[in-house]
């Protein structure tokens, strides 16, 4: 069963095309396979099935190895040559070109793989995940942040996609509902972004939001951290 799930198509202009996107399927191994030609009812042994099996794909990779190519109704496989060449006398060069494989099924098995029943499951949108934000001058979580400091966010799916769209990336808002966007992000990856808090934030609580757009759709999706942050005020020294 292969299962799958629809998407907005970014590859068309019409907003209201989708395509499908395969989700997580099983793999499986050589072992796998080996079991399945000696189960139940096989008068075939593990140990000679994979000693055939490695001792098949060592001597393919040998006629790969002098230029050779394979066909068979399992698979077909041939080789290229990319990259670019500055004139007809140009040859090739290991740090300008590469030799690619090109494998494909054979029609045994092309057969077979259409005819795989597909499932289709619930498109699960995913999110910017907060899950905790460490303020780096106080060493504190998801309590105070400190204005003109680092903090640090970690989560799941955080990587903003363009920085330097203003509907997306790091928004500190006040319990008004005014929103102060992050300008300096210096990690920015999906576990972790680490940010500068904006010198101009208020004494006062904050809700902290992430938006991204992933490259594979036109959606903004935001994410929020559940406990709220606090700037606390600056105590006035003592004369």
């Amino acid at each position: 069963m292969l299962p799958y799930s629809l998407h907005d198509n970014v590859l068309t202009p019409d907003p209201t095309d989708y395509m499908a996107v395969v989700q997580d399927t099983k793999k499986c191994s050589i072992s796998n396979i080996i079991d399945d030609i000696t189960g139940e009812g096989s008068i075939l042994k593990e140990t000679e099935c994979s000693a055939v099996l490695h001792a098949f794909f060592r001597a393919l990779g040998k006629r790969l190895k002098n230029g050779e190519g394979f066909i068979s109704e399992y698979l077909l496989l041939d080789r290229s040559i990319s990259g670019v060449f500055t004139s007809r006398d140009d040859s090739f060069d290991p740090a300008r070109h590469q030799i690619n494989a090109n494998l494909r099924l054979g029609s045994m098995l092309a057969t077979m793989a259409e005819q795989t029943p597909v499932h289709k499951v619930p498109t699960v949108k995913k999110l910017p995940v907060l899950e905790s934000v460490r303020d780096l001058k106080t060493k504190t979580f998801n309590d105070r942040i400190t204005p003109g400091s680092f903090a640090e966010i970690n989560g799941r799916e955080l990587k903003i996609g363009d920085l330097n769209d203003p509907q997306q990336g790091v928004f500190f808002i006040d319990a008004n509902g005014v929103e102060t966007r992050v300008n300096e992000v210096s990690n920015n990856y999906p576990s972790k972004l680490t940010v500068e808090v904006p010198d101009g934030l208020n004494t006062g609580e904050y809700r902290l939001e992430v938006r991204t757009v992933r490259r594979t759709t036109k959606k903004l999706r935001r994410g929020n951290l559940n406990e709220t942050l606090v700037v606390a005020s600056t105590p006035t020294p003592l004369l």
